[in-house]
């Protein structure tokens, strides 16, 4: 997600055009309260190859 975009749906948030967004915290998201949806477990993801290793 782009920081652009996030600015845009924080701009409808506070118009009331939108009820829920997922936006990237740079911030300057301080007049909105905050909730955890999940947790997630992050991975990398790479070929496996030969290539790779040294």
């Amino acid at each position: 997600m782009t920081e652009e975009l996030t600015a845009t749906m924080t701009e409808q948030l506070k118009a009331a055009r939108i009820a829920l967004a997922i936006l990237f915290d740079d911030g300057q998201l301080t007049s909105f309260s905050f909730s955890s949806a999940l947790n997630e477990m992050l991975f990398t993801v790479r070929p496996k190859s030969n290539f790779c290793r040294k």
